[in-house]
């Protein structure tokens, strides 16, 4: 189950979060670069990373790779559509 109540990206390669725990709610900084050893949760895991961490790192690889998905999609539409422009118009 997803507990992330809010997900922004406030940098190239920097996220904060707002997560919904067992002990109410963390924030989160998450650096998806060589800094990720730098992301921040305010829970109390001794844990490092911790869980909260983990699964917001997840959901924003798994939004980058639906961009990116997308913009594939979008270019091959694009090239689809022109041919057919070309040779129907």
């Amino acid at each position: 189950m997803n507990k992330i109540k809010s997900l922004e990206k406030i940098g190239v390669d920097i996220w904060e979060c707002k997560y919904l725990g067992n002990s109410g709610e963390y924030e989160l900084k998450i650096f998806m670069d060589e800094n990720y050893g730098k992301s921040s949760c305010n829970c109390c895991s001794y844990f490092y990373p911790c869980r909260h961490i983990r699964e917001a790192k997840k959901v924003i690889l798994r939004r980058q790779k639906v961009r990116k998905l997308f913009g594939l999609f979008n270019k091959i539409n694009s090239v689809c559509r022109s041919k057919w422009e070309l040779y129907f118009s």
